[in-house]
Parts: C-alpha cells; sequence; structure tokens
C-alpha cells in the first residue's frame, strides 16, 4: 500500500497541530507551500473595500471572490516586497530550511 492510499486522518503525526507556535496541516503525502505576505501588500483600505462589494453574497461566495481578489493583487507586486532583496530572501530561506525535517 502507498502512502497516497492511506487517509491522511490515519498517519502517524498527522493532522493539524500547533505545538506552541503557527497552526499547521502535516498532510504526511500531500504536498505543502508556505505564502509569506507583509502588512503592506494589501492595505487593509482595499480589504475592507472589497468587504463591502461582496457583502450582498452568501460567504461561501464571498470567501471565493475575496481569495481570487487577495490573489490577483499579491501578484502586482505592490508594498515594500522585501523579499525581492536577495539578500532578505536568502535570510528567509536559510530560516526556513534550517529546521527543515525536524519534528
Amino acid at each position: 500500500m502507498h502512502l497516497k492510499d492511506i487517509p491522511h486522518q490515519k498517519l502517524k503525526g498527522s493532522g493539524w497541530n500547533t505545538r506552541g507556535y503557527l497552526p499547521h496541516f502535516d498532510g504526511a503525502a500531500i504536498p505543502q507551500f508556505i505564502t509569506l505576505n507583509l502588512v503592506d501588500a494589501i492595505p487593509l483600505k482595499v480589504i475592507d473595500r472589497w468587504k463591502k462589494e461582496l457583502e450582498h453574497l452568501n460567504s461561501k461566495e464571498e470567501r471565493i471572490l475575496m481569495q481570487r481578489r487577495i490573489d490577483v493583487y499579491l501578484d502586482q507586486g505592490y508594498g515594500s516586497c522585501y523579499l525581492k532583496d536577495p539578500a532578505i530572501a536568502a535570510m528567509v530561506e536559510e530560516s526556513l530550511l534550517d529546521r527543515d525535517g525536524i519534528d
């Protein structure tokens, strides 16, 4: 039997964890990624405007459209974009890789 054939709930150590830091989902064989955004990537006034525009929708539709708007806006590269600086990006990468493979 392959890992992909075992439901993630039955795998040892899988599921939602916090252990005193950011909540995360360990899906074992399920690929994961991390998205890092700075506070100025999307100004609060933009989020507020979108919420007003979408308030007539049901909550599921609103969440879907809001996520699509957020994704498009983030792809535009507004804000400080510190991770475009190779030195800063290297520090973040090093920090993330330093804990790779440690439970």
